[in-house]
């Protein structure tokens, strides 16, 4: 797995993409949204691609929250799901940087109002999540990913998030945590360590 380089930290140069646990067990793949139910009624781990469709693997798998918490682990060895404190310390570094955020959203795939620069490599691409009903949503303009950072019954997940609001002529780039239901997909983005 290759890695980029976030002043202290080393995040994996694209999301997660495994069809396996670290035993080697297969995580069971969502073909369509009732199976996406199907498998997170019953707290089964599973992934699934954007709109069910193999043909959309570059954006990387989206794994339910089962799946991130089963204690066969889903990150290969030397790798790890961030931390809440690891989102906290990419965000300081980030912004630290000129031009903030906008250094890790990935050129070309962005509203046009957004000029990415992405310095970092770290090259985010709008992916949305799949909510509990297996529909993806938010397909523009958010990059939702878990951390390893439980919060009660929920997962924490941060997002990247694009807004406009024409009318007040505004525009602006969050990162932000949200506690998700483990039944919701999300990417994965992993970090050394």
């Amino acid at each position: 797995m290759n890695e980029i380089k976030i002043k202290s930290q080393a995040w994996a140069s694209e999301n997660f993409n495994e069809e396996k646990y670290q035993n080697g067990d297969l995580i069971p793949v969502a073909k369509s949204s009732a199976d996406w139910v199907k498998f997170s009624k019953s707290k089964e781990g599973c992934y699934a691609y954007l709109n069910f469709d193999s043909k959309n693997s570059n954006l990387g798998k989206y794994y339910n929250g089962y799946a991130i918490l089963d204690k066969r682990g889903l990150a290969p060895e030397g790798w790890r799901i961030p931390s809440a404190e690891d989102f906290e310390t990419l965000k300081n570094e980030v912004m630290s940087h000129d031009g903030d955020l906008l250094n890790l959203l990935a050129k070309n795939a962005w509203d046009k109002n957004f000029k990415a620069l992405d310095s970092f490599k770290f090259s985010a691409k709008p992916s949305g999540i799949c909510n509990e009903s297996g529909q993806f949503k938010a397909l523009e303009t958010r990059f939702a990913i878990w951390s390893s950072t439980k919060v009660e019954k929920y997962l924490k997940g941060y997002n990247l998030d694009t807004y406009i609001d024409e009318d007040a002529d505004e525009k602006e780039v969050t990162l932000e945590d949200y506690n998700y239901d483990l039944q919701r997909g999300l990417c994965v983005s992993l970090i050394k360590g």
